[in-house]
């Protein structure tokens, strides 16, 4: 949600972005040379000289701007997961103040009974329940906290992922448009843009299928159907 404002404010990521700028800038310039001197002596070791100088000065606008290039496109996916991140929080746009207390695991909780589980047992009914089958309830309720810490960790797990492997891309961005111009890095930068919208679009699918999943939990006839059949059955 924040991840623009702390990749701006993360000055290594400049720093280091630059660098590679720089060297993929040397690295055009030696193409041009090589260019110019296939060029003077008509022959065609580098391959067709018409098509190989455009495509060198594509990849030096492009390489130039590629911080801005590859930044749009991780906010673009961002934008997307800001927005269903915000239906699962009630409409609500998170901010860094309200990032810690409005959650999605405490919506799963909730609706799960989790933060009460064992506090029910001081009502009547739930507590003559729990003593006919403790044993029972005991073991599903530890089986029921062990399956969602393990979902709500593989999320964290991925998201945090996916945050690190983007700053990296964002590093080497020069290199997905310097194999625009070289064919020894073609291979190279078809990983790079590959790796880049995999990663991007990864945070909106995985909030999208959470935002179903909540939806889904969270509507009143989900838990609470007495046996009967749902209401929308009569229109058909």
């Amino acid at each position: 949600v924040t991840m623009g404002d702390y990749v701006n404010k993360l000055a290594a990521v400049g720093v280091t972005w630059r660098i590679m700028r720089d060297i993929g800038n040397i690295v055009l310039i030696f193409g041009f040379l090589a260019i110019g001197i296939a060029t003077i002596l008509n022959t065609g070791w580098y391959g067709d000289r018409n098509k190989a100088l455009p495509m060198l000065l594509v990849a030096a606008v492009f390489l130039n701007f590629s911080l801005f290039i590859s930044e749009a496109v991780i906010d673009t996916g961002n934008l997307f997961a800001t927005q269903f991140y915000t239906q699962i929080n009630g409409g609500k746009l998170p901010t860094s103040a309200t990032l810690g207390s409005q959650g999605v695991s405490d919506k799963i909780m909730n609706q799960l009974g989790l933060t009460t589980i064992y506090g029910q047992v001081k009502d009547n009914g739930a507590a003559a329940l729990y003593k006919e089958n403790p044993m029972f309830i005991g073991f599903m309720s530890i089986i029921l906290f062990i399956i969602l810490a393990f979902v709500l960790f593989s999320l964290a797990f991925i998201l945090i992922a996916r945050f690190v492997i983007l700053l990296f891309l964002i590093i080497i961005a020069p290199i997905g448009f310097a194999g625009l111009a070289i064919p020894q890095l073609k291979g190279t930068a078809d990983k790079w843009w590959s790796a880049l919208f995999e990663q991007t679009i990864t945070a909106p699918v995985l909030l999208l299928l959470l935002y179903i999943a909540l939806a889904i939990i969270t509507d009143a006839s989900f838990l609470t159907s007495g046996g009967k059949p749902p209401e929308w059955l009569g229109l058909f």
